[in-house]
Formats: structure tokens, sequence, C-alpha cells
């Protein structure tokens, strides 16, 4: 909760002329969108690469003993990051940027919320909690479905409500 309300405070004080001049949320930005083809091999790429680096790297650093401070660090970065996201996106577009964030997190993200939740519960409460084959194999799964829904689900919702727009 705190890095969510950073990220609004943040965005709201300081960059609030960035987010206007970043374009992300434009008319043309969501033309360009509508007109791309997103099953090819290279967007899964794309999508494997920064959905995997930061749970790979906190996996990491959770076989360290700053596995806490990684934790922390990571759910910061996560409230942060979602706070901007979804004060930029009522800023350009109102409520309809707000269901533009929902729809934008669906149905990927029922799979990697669990996939996190699992390894920061372990990283909060090792040593007590122990990380074996079944976590693993679960968490792998539950990112490697999330990743597959993201690059061909996603995609069909979200052109389909930016028709609407």
């Amino acid at each position: 909760m705190l890095g969510f309300f950073l990220g609004i405070i943040y965005l709201n004080v300081a960059s609030t002329r960035y987010v206007v001049d970043v374009g992300i949320w434009s008319e043309w930005f969501r033309s360009q969108y509508l007109g791309y083809d997103l099953k090819s091999f290279d967007y899964m790429w794309y999508v494997a690469q920064i959905r995997l680096l930061p749970a790979v790297g906190l996996a990491i650093l959770g076989g360290t003993k700053f596995r806490r401070i990684a934790a922390y660090l990571f759910l910061l970065w996560a409230g942060l990051a979602s706070g901007m996201i979804l004060t930029s996106a009522l800023l350009m577009l109102g409520v309809k940027g707000l269901i533009l964030c929902v729809i934008s997190m669906f149905p990927h993200f029922l799979c990697y919320i669990p996939a996190y939740a699992m390894l920061l519960l372990y990283l909060f409460r090792y040593p007590v909690s122990e990380w074996n084959s079944t976590k693993t194999l679960s968490f792998v799964l539950f990112l490697t479905m999330g990743i597959a829904l993201e690059c061909l689900v996603n995609p069909v919702l979200l052109k389909m409500f930016l028709r609407t727009l």
C-alpha cells in the first residue's frame, strides 16, 4: 500500500507532464495496438522475458539472507508501478482508463498472483516454511499459464475493448 500511495503522489506531483507527453493513453497508440498481430513468437518471447526476470530474480534473492528485504522491495516496486499506472490511466482516460487497466490484467494475473503469493509467503515465513518440488512445479505452471494467457487471450480482450473507445 505504501508503494501504491507513493506512486499516486509521484505521478500527481512530480511527473504529470511526463504522463501527458508519453502518449501510451493516446488515440494514436490505441490505433497502433489495434493494427498489430500479437500472436507471434517474438511477442511471446518478449512477455516471457519481462515476466520471468522479476520472478527468477526474486527466487534467487530468496535463497540469500536478503530474502525479506527483496520481498519488501518487490512489493514496494509493484505498488509504486500500480499506483502510477492507475493514476495515469485515470488522468488521461477517466473511468475508461481504469476499466482498460483491469482488462489489461485479465486473465493472466489470475495466474501471476498465486505464483507470486506462493513465493512471497515462503520468503516471509522462512525458515518455518519450506520450499519443495510441489511448490516449484506449481510456481512454474502458474507462470507458464500466465504467460500463455497474456499472449493469446489478453490481446483479444484488449482489442475488443479498445474498439469501443
